[in-house]
């Protein structure tokens, strides 16, 4: 399914708010610290899509969507022909309406992170932003263990500036990471955040 074709699908099903398009990628705006919305993800075996319902930290740098923090709507496994209209809509619409029900930055806090640093980091600093700093000191503490030298660094940082009740320092720091991330997305965010 071309962008084209994903956006005309999606457009009709869009709840009251402000939406944009970045390619397959339909987002909720504002956006502050966490992409909210759904995408519509090809295939190179099929013509259908999978769709996912997107929850993506900005504060940690990257310049590509990631997905660690979303779900495949209707499984793993799921996707969507086009000749199964209503079923795709309804997958779309789900997503879209989870995206408005949650806080963006409580989905990432509240994430069940087992073994992957990733997911440790980005919840130490969704709970530093939400002022929760004793979990967010244990999450860095697992995220500065990392073999990723980036996500040790980054958690090695935001940690350093916690110990010295810098904490304001570190949600700029946050801050800058979520423009860079943005900016490599090309996605508009909130200034005020």
């Amino acid at each position: 399914m071309k962008s084209a074709e994903w956006k005309k699908t999606v457009r009709p099903l869009l709840p009251q708010g402000t939406w944009a398009f970045r390619g397959r990628l339909c987002y909720r705006q504002p956006v502050d610290w966490v992409l909210a919305g759904v995408l519509g993800e090809g295939s190179g075996f099929h013509t259908g899509v999978y769709v996912w319902q997107v929850w993506m930290p900005l504060f940690i740098p990257s310049d590509v969507v990631t997905l660690s923090f979303s779900a495949r709507v209707g499984g793993g496994t799921r996707f969507y022909d086009m000749d199964e209209t209503a079923a795709m809509q309804n997958a779309i619409s789900a997503a879209l309406a989870s995206a408005l029900e949650s806080q963006p930055v409580l989905v990432i806090a509240s994430k069940s992170a087992t073994r992957n640093p990733r997911l440790f980091e980005a919840r130490a600093y969704a709970r530093v932003l939400l002022g929760d700093l004793d979990a967010a000191m244990a999450d860095l503490a697992v995220a500065k263990a990392s073999r990723s030298q980036d996500v040790a660094d980054r958690a090695t940082l935001i940690r350093g500036l916690l110990d010295n009740d810098d904490t304001a320092e570190a949600v700029r720091q946050l801050a800058r990471w979520r423009d860079e991330t943005c900016a490599a997305l090309g996605i508009e965010h909130d200034s005020q955040g």
